[in-house]
């Protein structure tokens, strides 16, 4: 907790005159006597005569001399042990309070009863906030509220309110009173909390989660302070928690009895600033508190990615447009034209931290392109300010211990400062830290540790690649690699680039879109043709060697180990590029020569592949950006035509040999006949026999190219299944054509259409993960929807009349949800719901074609989060579509490519709108 700020001595020269009142005091047993009935009708407070008059003499002489701002303190607490040992004095919970105030009701009476003219000014000079002033001295150590009156504990709490203010707004270098109209909206839009229960208010990093927990706060202050037996506030850092229950914290806080009778009304700021776990137990412990105190209620804050969203989870949407640019002039003093801005700052001045840091931006004439440039720019302003500067920046050994601090609080995740006693002293020395209870030491701001950390990364850069490797690590350091980036020269961004890429090219694609944001795609800078090749290579290199065997998808190497011959050629801001395609020895950047274009024509290509030409983009991030514009452009294509993207005789790879079987077969129909065997065979014979190297060879029939090594694996995989006839991986129709109604899903009863998308469901769910783990393993995690872990799928069939699609069309709507939830799904649905054979998709049928799907209200209800992992969670909303795959011979496959297809778009790996299988 923030303490309060020291009292002014002022009145110190008033010394001799109070020396002479106490002395009198001390000998005069009228004056005690006169003093005593003094206090008593200014406070009201009844007091033991005798007790009383024997701590004023006691304490005149060596005390009452000195100012009440120097010793009022200690006149209190002593006042307070002296009359505790009577019962009528010790049962008053308010005691403290009524201490200080005839504490201040005794100098004012000394003086009050002296003929001396210098004490009616030294009467009228006191300050009218001494009182208050004298209880934050009195409680500075102390977190309890004991003995304070309601009136008096409302007030130190507003005090300390303004001094957390004060720390968390200190990098803008801006009255924080100015700013209060500004924030005004956000007392408007309170999260409610009723007692007995608890809410876990989520938010992004800056979008003002504490700062809405504090108004919320205030507005309990307020409560307490007029309505007795009301809640009494308490504000926790949950950070002060580590290794302490809840419980043990709220108990020496506020009484017991207190808490049972009367209740606290508690904020519990950064769950995220402590490991999951703990987060976790801490919710788990306030609701076990609120629901044995009913009176107790519970705020804590975090941001998305650490607790699982149920009922108790509230969603804060920061700040509307007009209060985000009404808060950006209230800082630069000007209203910005917003006109012109990118859509990404649009959305991040919504955070309140962000659009702070574009008005002092705009203030200092230079408006920031995105959040990794703000936080850059807004600690580097802040550390140009004295004293910070001078303590943090320009002496070796405190910067050192800063950056040692920043590096260790990001790896443990906040848990643990890492440092020796000489070099957290040297930490504690500086205006930038914070001390917890505990004597570990922290940053005063999340951004001064993000910004401290991106130093020690200019200094290691290979160290990104272990960082971006682990999804826990990345998720702690991802700011602070985006911020070195933006400090860095060209040769250190190409250095933390390559090793983010050789960790995982997901990490890379999201650094190179946050340190992009606002960067056009067209550059006026002219290139540096000296250097524009070298690092062109690089990035190509490192996203080649981090692909593996998905590098001769999307670049024109046969394996990712064959060395790169590129042709550049340079003019102005316009950069052509070329790849050399016979053998090479090493990598290598050569000219182009003046005939390759990717729009000349006649150019031989069998020694040159035109690339591209065209302006480069903005940042010293662009060679990075043009392999990843490149990869982009290639990814919905290779979804489309990859037969194989997963395990040989995997979901992708079945699906693309019964396809091609019914291709080799008879005419495929709609009814998906079982193809005999023998039909295939003789059909592949055929092209096996006349081509010399079939696996490099393709089949055409009609319109559709079969490649030669499908046809291959067909023959073996057909070897071993030993069967007579293939069927369809999934169920077939089973209505007669002639009682169909003429559309492809009039083939499929009720049933029959239930059972099929459940298993294409199921087998998608499956073709995702087989994906993901084998071709486009290097993604991993960062893969958008298993991010979170495992997934199902849960749908509703319906039938809609009236349609342009006939007089019964079918519709599926569907969601993803972890796949710990479909059994509890599938308990509440019982034998109406059908489950694939492999446990992984869930579908019901509605019986009520009017009646919105249980679907919408799943996820409306957040009945069935993932539990967000970090920045590449993508649990997805609810499709809803027309049920027509049952005619398509892959559907597993084209939900999985489409699946993947998103994850890549989230990444900014791929352009398009979404592919289509065997179309």
């Amino acid at each position: 907790m923030v303490g309060p700020e020291i009292l002014s001595t002022a009145g110190k020269a008033a010394s001799p005159l109070l020396s002479r009142l106490a002395a009198k005091l001390a000998h005069s047993l009228l004056f005690r006597y006169q003093v005593q009935r003094a206090v008593r009708k200014k406070t009201g407070i009844a007091l033991p005569g005798r007790a009383f008059r024997h701590w004023l003499r006691r304490v005149a002489e060596v005390e009452l001399k000195q100012p009440i701002e120097e010793t009022g303190v200690r006149l209190a607490r002593d006042l307070d042990t002296t009359l505790s040992v009577y019962f009528e004095w010790a049962v008053q919970r308010d005691r403290l309070s009524k201490s200080v105030a005839i504490v201040e009701s005794v100098y004012d009476s000394v003086l009050a009863l002296s003929p001396d003219p210098e004490a009616r000014i030294l009467q009228a000079s006191w300050s009218s906030s001494r009182h208050s002033a004298l209880v934050a001295r009195l409680m500075v150590d102390h977190r309890s509220l004991a003995g304070l009156s309601r009136q008096d504990a409302a007030a130190l709490l507003r005090r300390y309110s303004v001094a957390r203010r004060a720390v968390r707004l200190s990098a803008f270098n801006t009255d924080v009173d100015a700013l209060d109209e500004s924030l005004s909206g956000i007392s408007g839009r309170l999260p409610q909390v009723p007692s007995g229960e608890v809410r876990v208010l989520v938010a992004p990093f800056g979008a003002g989660k504490s700062e809405v927990a504090e108004a919320w706060h205030l507005a309990q202050i307020d409560v307490f302070d007029g309505q007795p037996d009301s809640p009494q506030p308490v504000w926790v850092d949950a950070a002060e928690l580590t290794g302490r229950s809840l419980e043990e914290v709220l108990a020496a806080i506020a009484d017991r009895d207190l808490i049972r009778t009367s209740g606290v009304a508690v904020v519990i700021d950064g769950l995220d600033e402590v490991d999951g776990e703990r987060a976790v137990r801490l919710v788990d412990q306030a609701k076990v508190v609120a629901t044995a105190s009913p009176r107790c209620s519970f705020l804590l804050t975090c941001r998305p990615g650490v607790i699982a969203a149920d009922s108790i989870v509230v969603d804060w949407p920061g700040l509307t447009t007009e209060e985000a640019i009404r808060l950006i002039t209230a800082v630069a003093g000007t209203e910005p034209s917003t006109w012109s801005w990118d859509p990404i700052l649009l959305d991040t001045i919504s955070r309140p931290f962000f659009a702070l840091a574009v008005g002092v931006s705009m203030k200092a004439g230079r408006l920031p392109t995105g959040q990794a440039e703000l936080i850059r720019l807004l600690v580097e302003r802040a550390l140009a300010d004295a004293p910070t500067s001078a303590l943090a920046v320009t002496d070796a050994s405190r910067y050192l211990a800063l950056r040692q601090l920043g590096e260790n609080l990001t790896d443990s995740g906040g848990q643990a400062d890492g440092l020796d006693f000489r070099t957290r002293a040297l930490a504690r020395e500086t205006t930038l830290v914070r001390a917890r209870p505990s004597g570990v030491v922290e940053f005063s701001l999340p951004i001064f540790q993000q910004w401290f950390a991106a130093q020690s990364l200019l200094e290691q850069p290979l160290r990104v690649r272990q960082l971006s490797g682990d999804p826990l690590l990345f998720d702690r350091w991802r700011w602070a690699i985006a911020v070195a980036c933006l400090a860095a020269d060209d040769e250190q961004v190409d250095s933390i680039l390559a090793a983010c890429f050789a960790g995982n090219p997901g990490a890379a694609a999201w650094v190179i879109a946050r340190i992009a944001e606002g960067h056009d795609w067209r550059s006026e800078t002219a290139i540096d043709e000296s250097q524009a090749g070298v690092r062109v290579l690089r990035a190509t290199r490192a996203c080649i060697d981090a692909i593996g065997e998905l590098a001769p998808l999307y670049f024109p190497v046969r394996s990712s180990t064959q060395p790169i011959v590129l042709g550049v050629r340079a003019r102005g801001s316009i950069l052509t590029l070329g790849w050399w395609l016979k053998a090479a020895a090493d990598d290598e950047v050569v000219d182009l020569p003046s005939s390759v274009h990717p729009l000349q024509t006649g150019v031989d290509r069998t020694e040159w592949l035109p690339d591209r030409s065209g302006p480069i983009p903005e940042g010293g991030e662009w060679p990075w950006r043009i392999v990843q514009e490149r990869f982009a452009g290639q990814t919905i294509k290779i979804l489309e035509t990859h037969p194989k993207l997963g395990p040989r005789f995997g979901i992708w790879h079945v699906e693309s040999m019964y396809a091609a079987a019914r291709q080799l077969g008879s005419k495929p129909t709609m009814m998906f006949n079982p193809i005999p065997v023998t039909e295939i065979r003789a059909a592949a014979g055929r092209f096996l026999s006349v081509v010399d190297n079939p696996r490099s060879a393709a089949y055409q029939t009609g319109r559709s190219v079969i490649p030669g090594q499908l046809i291959v694996d067909l023959m073996d995989w057909l070897s071993e299944l030993d069967l007579e006839e293939l069927r369809r991986p999934l169920p077939a129709p089973d209505v007669d054509p002639a009682q169909s109604t003429g559309w492809v899903w009039g083939l499929y009863s009720d049933a029959q259409m239930q059972a099929f998308y459940a298993e294409a469901y199921g087998q998608a769910c499956v073709a995702y993960d087989e994906a993901v783990s084998s071709v486009f393993a290097s993604f991993s995690w960062s893969m958008g929807a298993s991010a979170d872990g495992e997934f199902g799928v849960v749908g509703d069939l319906s039938y809609k009349s009236g349609t342009s699609f006939g007089a019964r069309a079918p519709g599926i709507t569907t969601a993803r949800v972890p796949i710990s939830q479909l059994s509890e799904i599938a308990a509440r649905f019982g034998d109406d719901a059908k489950i694939a054979a492999n446990g992984r998709a869930l579908i019901t049928r509605s019986a009520d074609d009017r009646k919105r799907s249980w679907i919408h209200a799943l996820v409306r209800d957040r009945q069935s989060p993932f539990v967000h992992a970090g920045p590449f969670s993508r649990p997805g909303g609810v499709t809803d579509s027309i049920a027509n795959r049952t005619n398509h011979p892959r559907p597993a496959s084209e939900l999985a490519a489409n699946w993947l297809c998103d994850d890549m778009k989230a990444l900014g790996l791929a352009q398009g709108t979404f592919p289509q299988l065997d179309r």
